[in-house]
């Protein structure tokens, strides 16, 4: 009766403990959502040593895993429709995989030595995993493959990697050698600092990712079109850069953080609050619930100077650019005007001073249509020659203004054509009224012209 009883008690107390062994994770104050991973439709991450996954839009929320283990390194396969992701099940990290839609996980390797998985095939056939299985140091890592469909893993030709990515046509892997020092060494410079390099399947070439001389630490490749994205501390703190496997060239993407200060509303009081409202309606259909809606919490609260984005951005922000366009419209009118004058002036006194000339021509027969062709057809020389120079000077001085110009070319055609065409019509009028006068005057009073 005695032993019986304590079975009981005992069976109760291991029950007890199985079930409270492990709290269930709290879904209402969620903390260090960690390795996301991204596909076209969710988003996977670790949270509380579990696999979950989400809609993009944060909503959906599903926990994948429950087991005791730790899961890790989650990615997607190219479809979307499958995680792989290394769990540390029976004691062990290898590498399983699970539909995005829930299921037991699937395991697929069994190698003693930590598996741990880096992304898929472009063929979405294999994952790509790392492990020390074949180094007796057990100091560095190799890349493998294993089919998704279950199967013995196969090395790749690469003496030692910590981490990769296929590139999108599968014919290069970008990789990094070693692993992260800054772990235990910010801004470590040593020998073995973490590099990518970009490795060649057809003919085994490696080229390197450039870096400072200085060295620098350059971590998790991601291959996406002819985009090599990746972290770098070349710049002090570890930020966004790309490096464009066509022009060879690297960029940054993101900034160093800059330090910030905040104050209690208590100790830097503002008198005046801005409230930021974003509508998919029209901005003034708001302003009368919004104001509503204001005096409900607090009548005796203003609201005042409302405005739409719109009428701040052309009422402040842009004041200064638009006066200054402006004022550079009426100049450059003026300078314009000017040039009409000064044109028609000098083509016009031009073809006066061959009042004579035109009276000789005329005495002599010669037809008047043939006489203002002639005037029409040298006046039109010099402006062409006029125009040609003017066009390249213009379009050289124009550069020093692209940087004062929005929505609109230095060198935009139509400008040069109107003010081309403008000039054209300016000088063959200048031409043709005093030819034409010239024409009708009569030779002899013509004859006595100085």
């Amino acid at each position: 009766m005695r032993t019986a009883f304590l079975l009981k008690l005992s069976l109760a107390v291991l029950l007890l403990g199985a079930s409270n062994g492990r709290a269930d994770p709290d879904l209402r104050d969620t903390r260090l959502l960690t390795q996301p991973a991204v596909s076209a439709k969710h988003v996977a991450f670790i949270y509380a040593d579990d696999l979950w996954v989400a809609d993009l839009n944060g909503q959906n929320v599903r926990r994948l895993t429950s087991d005791t283990g730790a899961e890790m390194s989650p990615v997607f396969s190219p479809d979307g429709q499958t995680i792989a992701f290394t769990a540390e099940y029976e004691g062990n990290l290898d590498v399983y995989t699970i539909p995005v839609t829930g299921g037991p996980p699937k395991r697929l390797t069994w190698h003693p030595s930590p598996d741990l998985v880096r992304g898929f095939t472009p063929d979405g056939k294999s994952i790509l995993f790392t492990s020390s299985r074949h180094v007796f140091t057990n100091r560095y890592t190799q890349l493998f493959t294993v089919p998704l469909t279950g199967g013995m893993p196969t090395q790749l030709p690469i003496p030692h990697a910590a981490d990769a990515c296929y590139s999108p046509d599968g014919a290069s892997i970008a990789y990094t050698p070693l692993g992260d020092r800054t772990q235990q060494w910010k801004h470590y410079r040593g020998g073995t600092h973490s590099r990518i390099w970009i490795y060649r399947c057809e003919d085994h070439s490696v080229v390197q990712v450039p870096q400072p001389r200085g060295r620098c630490n350059d971590l998790s490749p991601r291959w996406l079109g002819d985009t090599i994205y990746f972290l770098s501390d070349r710049e002090g703190e570890y930020n966004l850069f790309a490096y464009d496997t066509e022009s060879r060239k690297v960029r940054q993407l993101t900034e160093r953080p800059q330090p910030f200060l905040y104050l209690p509303l208590a100790q830097n009081f503002a008198p005046d609050v801005s409230l930021l409202v974003r509508t998919a309606d029209q901005p003034r259909r708001v302003e009368a619930p919004l104001r509503a809606l204001v005096s409900r919490l607090d009548p005796d609260l203003p609201l005042a100077g409302v405005r739409t984005l719109e009428e701040m951005v052309s009422g402040r922000a842009l004041l200064l650019p638009r006066l200054s366009a402006q004022l550079a419209g009426v100049f450059a009118s003026l300078a314009v005007l000017l040039a009409v004058i000064g044109l028609y002036g000098v083509i016009a006194y031009s073809v006066g001073q061959r009042t004579r000339e035109i009276g000789i021509r005329m005495a002599l027969g010669a037809r008047t249509a043939a006489v203002v062709g002639m005037v029409l057809k040298s006046g039109m020389r010099l402006a062409a020659i006029g125009l040609a120079l003017g066009v390249v000077l213009a379009f050289g001085a124009t550069r020093l203004l692209s940087g004062m110009l929005y929505g609109i070319s230095a060198a935009d055609p139509l400008t040069y054509v109107v003010v081309t065409l403008l000039l054209v019509i300016v000088t063959a009028v200048a031409c043709l009224v005093p030819a034409r006068r010239a024409t009708q005057v009569d030779p002899l009073v013509a004859l006595r012209t100085e």
